[in-house]
Protein backbone atom coordinates (compact mmCIF):
# COMPACT_ATOMS: atom_id res chain seq x y z
CA UNK A 1 0.00 0.00 0.00
CA UNK A 2 1.75 3.26 -1.10
CA UNK A 3 1.83 5.75 1.90
CA UNK A 4 -0.37 8.73 0.88
CA UNK A 5 0.14 10.64 4.26
CA UNK A 6 2.71 9.39 6.55
CA UNK A 7 1.10 6.97 9.59
CA UNK A 8 2.79 6.25 12.40
CA UNK A 9 2.54 4.80 16.09
CA UNK A 10 2.93 6.25 19.68
CA UNK A 11 4.23 4.92 22.81
CA UNK A 12 0.88 4.14 23.50
CA UNK A 13 0.03 2.31 20.39
CA UNK A 14 -2.64 4.26 18.86
CA UNK A 15 -1.83 5.29 14.90
CA UNK A 16 -1.67 9.35 14.63
CA UNK A 17 -1.26 11.47 11.29
CA UNK A 18 0.37 14.81 11.60
CA UNK A 19 -2.41 17.42 10.77
CA UNK A 20 0.08 19.76 8.15
CA UNK A 21 0.70 16.49 5.97
CA UNK A 22 -2.98 15.60 5.45
CA UNK A 23 -3.53 19.47 5.12
CA UNK A 24 -1.07 19.53 2.16
CA UNK A 25 -2.82 15.89 0.68
CA UNK A 26 -6.12 17.77 0.83
CA UNK A 27 -4.67 21.10 -0.61
CA UNK A 28 -6.94 23.21 1.70
CA UNK A 29 -6.96 27.06 0.59
CA UNK A 30 -7.74 28.43 4.08
CA UNK A 31 -4.81 28.85 6.33
CA UNK A 32 -3.43 26.22 8.23
CA UNK A 33 -4.34 27.46 11.65
CA UNK A 34 -7.51 28.79 10.34
CA UNK A 35 -8.50 25.91 9.01
CA UNK A 36 -7.41 23.15 11.95
CA UNK A 37 -9.03 25.81 14.45
CA UNK A 38 -12.49 25.64 12.58
CA UNK A 39 -12.66 22.00 12.54
CA UNK A 40 -12.12 21.26 16.21
CA UNK A 41 -14.72 23.65 17.51
CA UNK A 42 -17.11 23.22 15.05
CA UNK A 43 -16.69 19.07 15.02
CA UNK A 44 -16.23 19.09 19.09
CA UNK A 45 -12.86 18.01 18.86
CA UNK A 46 -11.16 17.14 22.24
CA UNK A 47 -7.59 17.50 23.17
CA UNK A 48 -5.88 14.32 24.18
CA UNK A 49 -8.11 12.25 23.09
CA UNK A 50 -8.88 13.11 19.21
CA UNK A 51 -5.80 15.32 19.13
CA UNK A 52 -2.37 16.67 20.61
CA UNK A 53 -0.47 19.48 20.40
CA UNK A 54 2.90 19.25 19.91
CA UNK A 55 5.61 21.98 18.69
CA UNK A 56 7.41 20.30 15.69
CA UNK A 57 9.49 21.35 12.59
CA UNK A 58 7.52 21.94 9.59
CA UNK A 59 10.17 22.32 6.30
CA UNK A 60 9.44 24.40 3.50
CA UNK A 61 9.66 21.96 0.90
CA UNK A 62 6.97 19.48 2.26
CA UNK A 63 4.44 22.17 1.52
CA UNK A 64 2.23 21.34 -1.34
CA UNK A 65 3.89 17.59 -1.99
CA UNK A 66 6.91 19.41 -2.92
CA UNK A 67 10.18 16.96 -1.46
CA UNK A 68 8.09 15.64 0.91
CA UNK A 69 9.95 12.39 1.59
CA UNK A 70 13.16 15.00 2.83
CA UNK A 71 10.37 16.53 5.46
CA UNK A 72 11.92 16.42 8.92
CA UNK A 73 8.42 16.59 10.18
CA UNK A 74 7.31 13.13 8.57
CA UNK A 75 10.65 11.81 9.45
CA UNK A 76 9.96 12.32 13.49
CA UNK A 77 6.39 10.99 12.93
CA UNK A 78 7.81 7.82 11.83
CA UNK A 79 10.42 7.27 14.56
CA UNK A 80 8.90 8.91 17.69
CA UNK A 81 5.46 8.91 17.49
CA UNK A 82 3.32 12.00 18.90
CA UNK A 83 6.49 12.42 20.87
CA UNK A 84 8.78 13.12 17.50
CA UNK A 85 7.65 16.15 16.50
CA UNK A 86 10.61 18.01 17.66
CA UNK A 87 12.31 21.29 17.15
CA UNK A 88 14.61 20.83 14.42
CA UNK A 89 16.47 23.77 12.64
CA UNK A 90 18.44 21.40 9.66
CA UNK A 91 17.72 22.83 5.93
CA UNK A 92 16.82 26.35 7.05
CA UNK A 93 12.93 25.50 7.91
CA UNK A 94 10.89 26.98 11.06
CA UNK A 95 9.40 25.72 13.81
CA UNK A 96 5.83 25.39 13.43
CA UNK A 97 3.06 24.03 15.66
CA UNK A 98 1.59 20.61 14.57
CA UNK A 99 -1.38 18.25 15.85
CA UNK A 100 -0.86 14.52 16.10
CA UNK A 101 -4.22 13.46 14.92
CA UNK A 102 -6.10 10.11 15.67
CA UNK A 103 -7.24 7.84 12.80
CA UNK A 104 -11.20 8.79 13.04
CA UNK A 105 -10.21 12.35 13.36
CA UNK A 106 -8.23 12.27 10.16
CA UNK A 107 -10.74 10.13 8.68
CA UNK A 108 -13.55 12.87 9.31
CA UNK A 109 -11.72 15.95 8.41
CA UNK A 110 -10.96 13.96 5.24
CA UNK A 111 -14.79 13.53 4.93
CA UNK A 112 -16.37 17.06 5.52
CA UNK A 113 -13.77 18.45 2.97
CA UNK A 114 -16.27 16.71 0.51
CA UNK A 115 -14.06 16.83 -2.52
CA UNK A 116 -11.70 14.04 -4.52
CA UNK A 117 -8.86 14.22 -2.37
CA UNK A 118 -11.11 13.97 0.99
CA UNK A 119 -12.28 10.66 -0.02
CA UNK A 120 -8.97 9.55 -1.16
CA UNK A 121 -7.56 10.15 2.20
CA UNK A 122 -10.72 8.61 4.60
CA UNK A 123 -10.44 5.27 1.88
CA UNK A 124 -6.58 5.33 2.63
CA UNK A 125 -7.35 5.33 6.13
CA UNK A 126 -10.12 2.94 6.64
CA UNK A 127 -7.32 0.38 4.13
CA UNK A 128 -5.08 1.37 6.96
CA UNK A 129 -6.86 0.46 9.48
CA UNK A 130 -7.98 -2.93 7.93
CA UNK A 131 -4.47 -3.90 7.25
CA UNK A 132 -3.42 -3.49 10.88
CA UNK A 133 -6.47 -5.13 12.33
CA UNK A 134 -5.47 -8.42 9.78
CA UNK A 135 -2.00 -8.15 10.77
CA UNK A 136 -3.15 -8.02 14.63
CA UNK A 137 -5.51 -10.71 14.32
CA UNK A 138 -2.48 -13.14 12.49
CA UNK A 139 -0.07 -11.96 15.87
CA UNK A 140 -2.85 -12.93 18.20
CA UNK A 141 -4.08 -16.26 16.44
CA UNK A 142 -2.80 -19.55 17.78
CA UNK A 143 0.41 -21.15 17.20
CA UNK A 144 -0.60 -24.43 14.64
CA UNK A 145 0.45 -27.88 16.12
CA UNK A 146 4.08 -29.01 14.27
CA UNK A 147 3.31 -31.86 11.80
CA UNK A 148 4.23 -35.06 12.99
CA UNK A 149 6.78 -36.87 10.70
CA UNK A 150 5.25 -41.00 9.60
CA UNK A 151 8.14 -41.93 11.71
CA UNK A 152 6.60 -39.89 15.12
CA UNK A 153 2.80 -40.86 13.89
CA UNK A 154 4.12 -44.47 13.44
CA UNK A 155 5.70 -44.65 17.08
CA UNK A 156 2.93 -42.82 18.76
CA UNK A 157 0.48 -45.88 17.34
CA UNK A 158 2.42 -48.38 19.08
CA UNK A 159 3.08 -46.61 22.29
CA UNK A 160 -0.85 -46.71 22.50
CA UNK A 161 -1.63 -49.92 21.02
CA UNK A 162 1.59 -51.12 23.77
CA UNK A 163 -0.47 -49.32 26.44
CA UNK A 164 -3.68 -51.05 25.21
CA UNK A 165 -2.34 -53.87 25.66
CA UNK A 166 -0.70 -53.54 29.36
CA UNK A 167 -4.32 -52.50 30.11
CA UNK A 168 -6.18 -55.54 28.92
CA UNK A 169 -3.42 -57.34 30.91
CA UNK A 170 -4.55 -55.78 33.85
CA UNK A 171 -8.28 -56.51 33.48
CA UNK A 172 -7.68 -59.90 32.91
CA UNK A 173 -5.46 -60.53 35.77
CA UNK A 174 -8.29 -58.66 38.06
CA UNK A 175 -11.54 -60.19 36.18
CA UNK A 176 -11.61 -63.29 38.39
CA UNK A 177 -11.32 -61.34 41.82
CA UNK A 178 -13.98 -59.12 40.74
CA UNK A 179 -16.11 -61.82 39.59
CA UNK A 180 -15.40 -63.35 42.62
CA UNK A 181 -16.36 -60.16 44.94
CA UNK A 182 -19.17 -60.08 43.25
CA UNK A 183 -20.65 -63.60 43.73
CA UNK A 184 -19.86 -63.69 47.36
CA UNK A 185 -21.93 -60.14 47.43
CA UNK A 186 -24.71 -61.36 45.89
CA UNK A 187 -25.67 -64.84 48.01
CA UNK A 188 -27.97 -64.80 50.16
CA UNK A 189 -25.48 -66.88 52.76
CA UNK A 190 -25.66 -65.15 55.64
CA UNK A 191 -23.34 -64.71 58.91
CA UNK A 192 -23.83 -64.26 62.45
CA UNK A 193 -22.65 -61.30 64.48
CA UNK A 194 -20.17 -63.48 66.73
CA UNK A 195 -18.59 -64.33 63.09
CA UNK A 196 -18.14 -61.50 62.18
CA UNK A 197 -16.88 -59.97 65.52
CA UNK A 198 -14.36 -62.84 65.35
CA UNK A 199 -13.14 -62.02 62.24
CA UNK A 200 -12.11 -58.64 63.35
CA UNK A 201 -10.93 -59.61 66.98
CA UNK A 202 -13.60 -58.66 68.89
CA UNK A 203 -16.31 -60.82 71.49
CA UNK A 204 -19.65 -60.70 70.07
CA UNK A 205 -20.78 -58.58 73.66
CA UNK A 206 -18.45 -56.06 72.64
CA UNK A 207 -18.81 -55.37 69.29
CA UNK A 208 -22.48 -55.75 69.38
CA UNK A 209 -21.83 -52.39 72.37
CA UNK A 210 -19.31 -50.71 69.57
CA UNK A 211 -22.17 -51.44 66.36
CA UNK A 212 -24.21 -49.51 68.90
CA UNK A 213 -22.10 -46.63 69.86
CA UNK A 214 -21.22 -45.86 66.31
CA UNK A 215 -25.06 -45.82 64.98
CA UNK A 216 -25.01 -48.71 63.12
CA UNK A 217 -27.53 -50.75 65.18
CA UNK A 218 -29.85 -50.73 68.17
CA UNK A 219 -32.21 -52.86 70.33
CA UNK A 220 -35.99 -53.22 69.92
CA UNK A 221 -37.75 -55.47 72.49
CA UNK A 222 -34.61 -56.86 73.13
CA UNK A 223 -33.62 -57.56 69.51
CA UNK A 224 -31.02 -55.57 67.49
CA UNK A 225 -31.78 -53.95 64.31
CA UNK A 226 -30.16 -51.60 62.10
CA UNK A 227 -30.41 -47.81 62.93
CA UNK A 228 -32.56 -45.92 59.89
CA UNK A 229 -29.01 -44.71 58.22
CA UNK A 230 -28.48 -48.16 57.49
CA UNK A 231 -31.36 -49.26 56.64
CA UNK A 232 -32.54 -50.75 53.13
CA UNK A 233 -29.56 -51.55 51.93
CA UNK A 234 -28.83 -54.96 51.75
CA UNK A 235 -26.77 -55.16 54.74
CA UNK A 236 -28.67 -57.69 56.74
CA UNK A 237 -31.58 -59.61 57.13
CA UNK A 238 -34.31 -60.16 60.23
CA UNK A 239 -34.40 -64.41 60.63
CA UNK A 240 -37.21 -66.46 62.78
CA UNK A 241 -35.73 -68.75 64.81
CA UNK A 242 -37.76 -71.65 66.64
CA UNK A 243 -37.10 -73.31 69.39
CA UNK A 244 -38.54 -75.87 72.93
CA UNK A 245 -38.56 -74.60 76.50
CA UNK A 246 -38.12 -77.80 78.70
CA UNK A 247 -42.11 -78.08 79.34
CA UNK A 248 -41.83 -78.92 75.25
CA UNK A 249 -43.30 -75.94 74.63
CA UNK A 250 -42.37 -74.33 70.91
CA UNK A 251 -41.20 -70.66 70.72
CA UNK A 252 -39.92 -67.95 68.38
CA UNK A 253 -37.47 -65.24 68.49
CA UNK A 254 -36.17 -63.00 65.84
CA UNK A 255 -32.56 -62.41 65.27
CA UNK A 256 -30.52 -60.15 62.63
CA UNK A 257 -27.88 -61.67 60.79
CA UNK A 258 -25.46 -60.02 58.44
CA UNK A 259 -25.77 -60.51 54.76
CA UNK A 260 -22.08 -60.78 52.84
CA UNK A 261 -22.85 -57.11 51.62
CA UNK A 262 -22.86 -56.31 55.28
CA UNK A 263 -19.85 -58.10 56.04
CA UNK A 264 -18.05 -56.28 53.44
CA UNK A 265 -19.10 -53.22 54.91
CA UNK A 266 -18.45 -53.89 58.71
CA UNK A 267 -14.77 -54.78 57.42
CA UNK A 268 -14.61 -51.57 55.43
CA UNK A 269 -15.61 -49.57 58.48
CA UNK A 270 -13.51 -51.05 61.21
CA UNK A 271 -10.14 -51.48 59.07
CA UNK A 272 -10.54 -47.99 58.24
CA UNK A 273 -11.03 -46.44 61.52
CA UNK A 274 -9.14 -47.41 64.88
CA UNK A 275 -10.83 -49.36 67.39
CA UNK A 276 -12.60 -48.19 69.84
CA UNK A 277 -12.51 -51.19 72.14
CA UNK A 278 -10.34 -53.73 73.42
CA UNK A 279 -10.08 -56.54 71.46
CA UNK A 280 -11.00 -60.12 73.07
CA UNK A 281 -8.04 -61.74 74.47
Amino acid sequence: MNDLIKITTNEQGLQVVSARELYDFLEVKARFNDWIKRRVIHYGFQQGIDYVEVDGFYSNLSKRGEGAENAPLSKNLENDGMEGFSKNLEKGGRPETDYALTLDMAKELSMVERNEKGKQARQYFIDCEKALRQVTTIAQAPAQPAQLSRKELALMVLQIEEEKEALERELATARPKVEYVDEVLDTNDCVVTTVIASELGYSAMAFNKLLKERGIQWKVDGVWVLTSKYQGKGYAQMRTHTYHDSTGKRHTTMNMVWTQRGRAMLHYLFKQQPKQLPAAA
